[in-house]
């Protein structure tokens, strides 16, 4: 029946939504108490978010299995629904696509581990086995579907009535997450300070848009469930009182 598939929909896009709006403060556990998990010698400012899931990292299930898989469960759950919203959804099938990308990597990512961390003796780049290196590729890709999705669906915002007013925070989220993710590679590579902490602000930059993009579709699913109109009253009355023949 029309009225059960709509309902389930409805279900399905609230669902995805509060994924959406979870997975912000799942990744931000996984790198923040990962982080103070490890040694003095770990440094938030200079290593990278990876190391915290290395097989050689000190509670390694914080991030791996909270600030990875769970969150990227989340995300994938966030662009199942985008999908699934209907009239309301944004018009852009590739961004889409990427954000199930990015949901796909970030939950690998808590698999595919580096061998060991930069703080370890003899640590170089992560390390050299089949793993560390399908790391390295899985991250290329997440980071890159990252870019697309945010400046894709930025994009589909302008022609969409319900999403215009989420253009202009998209693309300052998304210039913030290029500037950090690009920028903190840069610094890591020259062996510069704050390379780390560059790539944990674009990140953040990011996941805060997702945190946005949920809430709106949050927003949007509750008005449609919501009586746009009321009858009124006199027209009612009078309507009852005209003879039908």
């Amino acid at each position: 029946m029309p009225g059960t598939e709509a309902r389930k929909r409805s279900v399905l896009v609230r669902l995805g939504a509060l994924c959406g709006l979870l997975a912000p403060f799942t990744f931000t556990v996984g790198w923040a108490v990962g982080g103070m998990a490890q040694p003095d010698a770990f440094s938030l400012l200079n290593d990278e978010v990876s190391d915290l899931g290395a097989v050689t990292a000190d509670q390694s299930w914080i991030y791996n299995q909270v600030g990875a898989n769970l969150t990227g469960l989340l995300v994938a759950a966030l662009a199942f629904a985008l999908w699934r919203a209907g009239s309301f959804r944004p018009p852009s099938e590739v961004g889409m696509l990427a954000l199930g990308i990015v949901g796909v990597g970030v939950f690998l990512d808590g698999f595919l581990r580096l061998d060991c961390r930069a703080i370890d003796a003899g640590c170089e780049a992560g390390g050299t086995s089949g793993l560390a290196t399908a790391h390295q590729v899985e991250s290329l890709i997440t980071v890159t579907a990252m870019f697309v999705a945010i400046f894709a669906l930025a994009r589909a915002f302008t022609k969409s009535e319900h999403w215009q007013g989420r253009r202009l925070p998209t693309l300052v989220a998304g210039f913030a997450t290029v500037a950090g993710m690009i920028g903190g590679t840069m610094l890591s590579g020259f062996e510069v300070e704050g390379g780390g902490l560059a790539m944990r602000v674009g990140l953040t930059a990011w996941f805060a848009w997702v945190a946005l993009v949920s809430y709106r579709l949050l927003h949007l699913d509750s008005g449609r469930a919501r009586p746009t109109s009321t009858p009124d009253r006199h027209q009612s009355v009078a309507s009852a009182a005209t003879p039908h023949g």
